[in-house]
């Protein structure tokens, strides 16, 4: 999914930037995902196990906090170099 948004006083209100965001799981298969986004993403592993994680995805989009809930706990995110 790409997610892009800008945060005015009333909330996200325009999409204009573009975020790449994947749940990841335990697969050797993902892990070659992440290594192929790296040639051409800026590419970041985040874990929703922390509460920096959890703010991280949330603030790219919050319906992705019920990501989180539903047990996703292993993302990838990636914005354009």
């Amino acid at each position: 999914m790409w997610f892009a948004f800008v945060k005015s006083p009333l909330g996200a209100s325009f999409r204009v930037t573009k975020t790449l965001v994947a749940d990841l799981g335990e697969d050797c298969g993902d892990s070659e995902f992440v290594k192929l986004l790296g040639r051409v993403l800026e590419v970041e592993v985040v874990r929703a196990d922390d509460l920096d994680g959890v703010y991280r995805i949330v603030s790219i989009d919050p319906d992705l906090g019920d990501m989180v809930r539903l047990g996703v706990r292993k993302y990838v995110v990636g914005t354009l170099k």
